[in-house]
Parts: C-alpha cells; sequence; structure tokens
C-alpha cells in the first residue's frame, strides 16, 4: 500500500492466492495515487472545505491545465497523483481529510483484505510508504472491520533484507 496498491496471502512459504491489480486507473483502492486523486476531484469540484482547499492551493498551486498534463502526456502520472498524497498525511488530523484517507482505506480493505478466508483470524502485513504513514488510521479501519495489523514496512526492500539474513 504505497503509490499503488495490491495484495496477497502468503501461508509462511507460498502465496497461495492473491488479488488482481487494475493498475491506477481503474483500481489502486488505498493508494498515494487514489488519495491523490480524490484530493484533487475535490478540489477541482469545489467540495474541500474552505480552509483545506485554501491550504491545499497556497501548497500545490494546482492549475487544471498543468494537472491534465501531468495525468495525461508525462509519465510517471501515478507518481505524480501519489505526491498529493503527503497533503493529505499532513493534514490527517482534519476530519475531512481523515475521512477520505478511511474511506480509501476500507475500499482497500473490502476489495483486497476481506476476499481471503479466514482474514479475520490473520495479521494483516503492509508493505509501502502509505501504510507505514498512514498505520495509525488504517489499524483503526482493520480494527473496525474485525481485523488485525501485522508487520507495517515501509520499503519492500527491508522486509527481503530481513528475510535473506535469517537464512
Amino acid at each position: 500500500l504505497g503509490t499503488g496498491s495490491n495484495s496477497c496471502y502468503y501461508d509462511g512459504n507460498d502465496i497461495v492466492d492473491k488479488a488482481v491489480s487494475l493498475g491506477y486507473i481503474i483500481g489502486d483502492e488505498g493508494s498515494g495515487c487514489d488519495i491523490g486523486k480524490v484530493l484533487l476531484r475535490h478540489y477541482f469540484y469545489g467540495k474541500m472545505p474552505e480552509n483545506i482547499s485554501e491550504k491545499f492551493e497556497n501548497e500545490y498551486k494546482p492549475n487544471i491545465a498543468a494537472v491534465i498534463d501531468n495525468i495525461y502526456h508525462k509519465p510517471q502520472s501515478s507518481k505524480y497523483l501519489a505526491t498529493f498524497s503527503k497533503f493529505a498525511y499532513d493534514n490527517k488530523d482534519d476530519d475531512y481529510v481523515k475521512n477520505i484517507c478511511v474511506k480509501c482505506f476500507d475500499e482497500f480493505i473490502d476489495t483486497f483484505i476481506l476476499r481471503y478466508k479466514n482474514a479475520e483470524n490473520l495479521k494483516i502485513g503492509f508493505v509501502g510508504s502509505i501504510a507505514y504513514y498512514f498505520q495509525d488510521l488504517l489499524r483503526d479501519c482493520l480494527k473496525n472491520k474485525g481485523l488485525t495489523m501485522g508487520n507495517v514496512i515501509k520499503k519492500p526492500i527491508e522486509g527481503l533484507i530481513e528475510y535473506h539474513v535469517s537464512y
């Protein structure tokens, strides 16, 4: 759960089930890209509360032509969209922003976690910067669905190093 999102069921030895990833245009629920898309939509549609809209405008000076250009004409548009998730992190104590994040995380959990049998009996681990920085909100979202958070690793390489060093 970072710039993109996906999941798998790992039994301790093998990946025995995995979700289909639809990518950032039609999928990526709960990712930084997803959060960024929601923030941009709300800003341009005039759905943000005034205080948050002013903060967003002061920080990014969003111009619809530039946003469209970055999304449709430049490489790595998912990473561009994910840059706006920093705003969500910086303002996650605001109820409006918190609710956006919670909705995105709930959709991730519903789509990618609850699909696995006995999910409620497992510790749900995460890899990625969004999971790492938003782990308090993510933990609450899991708890509200009867799930338990396991390890949260910021970067995949950290887990790979730990795994290979242990052998």
